[in-house]
């Protein structure tokens, strides 16, 4: 039932005195932007910390008392005293900039659901015999399950240059059967498709949702123009996480669902469709929680009223100790 289309190669406690104290403001808004910053990416900021070791010259100030390396050691559980001492209000913003932007994302990646390496240059038309939506059922490599982006690749067999609309639905998988939405459908619009049997990249990015260890994913063509006949393609086997080779998923025309069969050449099963998913950890995973957007903005926030009042705000003699 399947026509097959070709294309080109191609938390511990932290312990003071009860010494009365005075705090600036100043020490306060740092204070809190630490424990903010990180609290919410430890990993990160122990690799961004080692980083600038190398290349931010190590500076002493007063403010630098055995509460302020107390406290940055309690989140990051570090041993090495001489590190702590040598985090400054500026080192600090640098480092939660380095963390959160570029070592943490990298740290907390990971690509859960890998099928784009093994092509075997076939595809399958979705909008023919009766289908309007081709998918695979898939079952997650990894730990994480906030998917953050799905990539896959599409061709065009007609000739003819046009675009096409690329629409993403996710489901649970119940027993044998296609189980309840996961999320809602998200749609990328105006995919430009050349006359040629060139692979094209399409990525669904910003997804942030959680997904089980097993799932139906669904790819529908909407919207072509130009007469272009836009495919999926076929890749097999999987290389991160698992998929059968003997079915694959179709929504047909009356919205009901079917599996069928994709046979290469040589009647051999290469039912999987192109798919790429990556993941983050959920924000419960302990050890590496995901900022969510108020915290991230929130530490920007406290983190710079503490630099612009480092200079004007009175130091109190007292200290932590």
């Amino acid at each position: 039932m399947t026509p097959l289309g070709h294309h080109l190669a191609p938390a511990r406690a932290v312990y003071f005195s009860a010494t009365p104290v005075c705090v600036p403001f100043s020490d306060l808004a740092t204070y809190v932007a630490t424990g903010l910053a990180i609290s919410a990416t430890r990993s990160g900021m122990m690799q961004a910390a080692k980083l600038l070791d190398r290349f931010v010259p190590t500076v002493t100030t007063p403010f630098l008392t055995r509460a302020w390396s107390r406290l940055i050691s309690t989140f990051l559980n570090l041993k090495e005293v001489s590190l702590v001492k040598s985090f400054t209000p500026v080192r600090l913003l640098l480092m939660w900039v380095l963390a959160t932007f570029i070592v943490a994302p990298s740290i907390q990646a990971e690509v859960v659901y890998d099928n784009t390496t093994n092509d075997t240059f076939l595809g399958y038309d979705a909008l023919v015999d009766g289908t309007r939506a081709g998918g695979d059922q898939i079952t997650l490599g990894g730990t994480n399950r906030l998917l953050t982006s799905f990539f896959t690749q599409i061709f065009n067999t007609s000739g003819t240059v046009g675009t096409t609309d690329l629409t993403l639905a996710l489901f649970n998988v119940s027993g044998s059967f296609v189980g309840t939405p996961i999320g809602s459908p998200v749609t990328l619009t105006n995919i430009a498709l050349p006359d040629t049997f060139d692979l094209v990249d399409v990525e669904f990015t910003g997804l942030n949702q959680a997904v089980p260890d097993n799932l139906i994913f669904f790819l529908e063509f909407t919207n072509i123009t130009g007469g272009a006949a836009p495919n999926l393609s076929v890749f097999t086997p999987p290389t991160i996480g698992s998929s059968s080779a003997n079915f694959f998923w179709v929504i047909q025309t009356d919205g009901t669902y079917a599996t069928g069969t994709l046979l290469d050449t040589n009647n051999v099963p290469i039912s999987n469709i192109n798919a790429r998913l990556t993941a983050q950890p959920l924000n419960g995973d302990p050890g590496n929680a995901i900022p969510e957007p108020s915290t991230l903005g929130l530490t920007t926030l406290v983190g710079l009223v503490a630099l612009t009042g480092w200079n004007r705000r009175p130091r109190c003699a007292s200290r932590l100790s």
